[in-house]
């Protein structure tokens, strides 16, 4: 019994917890990491963005619609890794608060459509019909021609320049871990390789080009033939047909932003053909474009990842797509005959062409991927719009204003004041009241700040846990919880003692009797902020965690530091006199053999 209880009398779980303290301070200097925490928006200051429906022509805005378009923003805006911001709706438009300088708040709005479509050939210009060139035997007989004037050539005459010929030499196949997805993905030209087009002029079938080999007849060229496609015929007229599209193309001017807003309406019909643009990196590409193969809606997964570099080639960072089943059967169906066409295959996101690769070989694990020089950010907030699925409908920014933090701080200051007062309040009344056992708790109190400013300073630079005026409220209420915790101890040490038992004695029983109230007082307290941090959001969901936080340290302080402390005190002379721990009896030195020892009034 006597070793037990030197046992917990040691320093050691003291030491090892003001180790702990120091251990923790001396990572937070070793990585470099501030000393002071993220500030939420009410004490940062941040931006708010106002997004208003941008409704097709058609769709109609419900309240259902805006809702879900509520949770898919949230969504985003969590796994962009921004803490404490909060999203709600006021009528129909979307309010978002994020704090922080100048977050990126580009990708809230995009609606995320995304839509694999096929390269077309572009629309040839109509030439003019060549004008008759009269035959040589045509000229008055004995008539000679002009000194220096060449002689007409039939064949030059009556063969007009033929249209340049699609190259047609295979990409070479890179592979990655054995899979065909990377060897036909990655291949991209420069410009898209359309497939040509039937020439009517008999002398162009028949003249040979400039490399030797005939050109391409009106029905002889594999290229001609185009993926299978379950849309209409390429002849039909009306909005949305492919002839509707290429009299649209000559009209786009991708480098015109009207034209490019133009173009990306057109993507809102998944079944029509369109004309697109490529992005700003692609240099504003204009692509005409067939009917939606697969959509955004049939992939299960998406996210980025940086690819393997090669001899020469850095790694670049890419967006994977991962699909469902009927999605991967048609992939199968289309690259199988796109790979033997050169075509390429459009990866369409909100109706701009991210990358438009060529196809080399069937994909058939439905596994495909974007590129087109994403930087590690830029490559997971597409992936994460992605994975979110798209909006309901589409958003347009209304406004977007700076939020100043001066109301925040004023705030903060006047909270602060307020707390510090209450707290030294308490440890005045602590102290009066319990001497030399006030004394235990404030530096109890000392070391539970110090730890719990480290493991936010931490939680601040790993999961980007922000501090906002309601997890300040959050800690400063559970200082309070804490100070209860060393009263219901040292009031049952207090009862122990004063049935007569040494203060050793007392603080062991006591402790034991006093921490299961303390583990009952503090799981009612853990449970409500495990259920205030799962069922709120924003400023609520900050002081849960904060409150959660401090609960289980108190449960760590109590047990490493307060009842060794005590322990280790009661063996003191000092503390066997009842004034200095707060009570009007001597308490006995050692307990005797039998029954107990009478006290006398101190």
């Amino acid at each position: 019994m006597a070793t037990k209880a030197r046992t917990r009398g040691s320093a050691l779980p003291i030491l090892a917890l003001l180790a702990t303290v120091g251990l923790l301070y001396g990572l937070i200097a070793l990585r470099g990491w501030a000393f002071t925490p993220n500030l939420g928006l009410d004490l940062k200051g941040g931006t708010s963005v106002i997004l208003g429906p941008n409704p097709a022509p058609g769709q109609s805005v419900t309240n259902d619609v805006v809702d879900r378009a509520v949770e898919i923003i949230r969504l985003r805006v969590d796994a962009f890794g921004v803490a404490e911001s909060e999203v709600s709706r006021e009528n129909q438009n979307i309010v978002v608060n994020i704090p922080g300088e100048n977050p990126d708040v580009s990708n809230l709005e995009n609606s995320a459509q995304l839509r694999f479509r096929l390269v077309l050939p572009p629309p040839q210009p109509a030439t003019p019909e060549p004008e008759a060139t009269p035959s040589p035997s045509a000229s008055p007989s004995g008539t000679a021609s002009p000194a220096g004037s060449p002689s007409p050539s039939p064949a030059a005459a009556a063969t007009p320049t033929p249209a340049a010929t699609p190259t047609a030499a295979a990409t070479p196949t890179t592979t990655s871990n054995g899979r065909a997805l990377t060897g036909a993905l990655l291949a991209q030209d420069a410009t898209p390789s359309p497939a040509p087009t039937a020439t009517t002029s008999p002398a162009a079938s028949a003249t040979p080009t400039a490399t030797g080999s005939p050109a391409p007849s009106p029905t002889g060229s594999p290229a001609a033939s185009p993926a299978p496609s379950a849309t209409a015929p390429a002849g039909e007229t009306g909005p949305g047909s492919q002839a509707a599209a290429e009299a649209l193309y000559p009209t786009i001017d991708c480098n015109n932003p009207e034209d490019r807003d133009k173009a990306r309406l057109l993507d809102a019909d998944p079944k029509a053909h369109i004309v697109s643009c490529g992005t700003e990196e692609e240099g504003f590409r204009k692509f005409l474009l067939g009917p939606a193969e697969i959509t955004g809606d049939q992939l299960e997964s998406a996210s980025s990842l940086l690819s393997q570099q090669t001899v020469g080639v850095p790694g670049e960072w890419v967006v994977l797509l991962d699909m469902n089943g009927a999605a991967t059967k048609r992939f199968r169906e289309i690259t199988t005959v796109g790979s033997q066409n050169q075509q390429s295959f459009a990866i369409v996101l909100d109706g701009a062409v991210f990358s438009a690769p060529t196809m080399n070989e069937p994909i058939e694990d439905g596994n495909a991927q974007i590129s087109g020089n994403f930087t590690k950010k830029s490559a997971n907030d597409l992936a994460n719009v992605l994975k979110f699925g798209a909006l309901p409908l589409s958003f347009e920014t209304l406004s977007k204003d700076n939020i100043s933090p001066s109301l925040g701080k004023e705030s903060l200051r006047a909270g602060l004041i307020a707390g510090l007062v209450g707290l030294a309040a308490v440890l005045i009344y602590i102290i009066a009241y319990y001497r030399g056992l006030g004394l235990v708790a404030l530096v109890g109190l000392g070391i539970f700040a110090a730890l719990n400013y480290a493991l936010v300073l931490i939680l601040s630079e790993t999961i980007g846990f922000t501090m906002t005026l309601a997890g300040i409220a959050g800690f400063i209420i559970s200082a309070g919880i804490t100070s209860d915790s060393y009263i219901v101890y040292f009031e049952r040490l207090k009862d122990e003692a004063r049935e007569g038992r040494t203060l050793a004695s007392s603080a062991d029983r006591g402790f034991s009797r006093a921490y299961k109230t303390i583990l009952a007082a503090n799981f009612v307290s853990l449970l409500a902020a495990v259920i205030l941090y799962y069922f709120s959001a924003g400023a609520v969901k900050g002081f849960a965690f904060t409150l959660g936080l401090s609960v289980l340290l108190d449960l760590v302080i109590a047990y490493l530091y307060t009842r060794p402390t005590v322990a280790m005190l009661s063996r003191t002379r000092l503390f066997t006199h009842g004034r200095f721990i707060g009570i009007k009896n001597t308490v006995p030195a050692a307990a005797p053999a039998q029954g107990r020892t009478k006290t006398k009034e101190a």
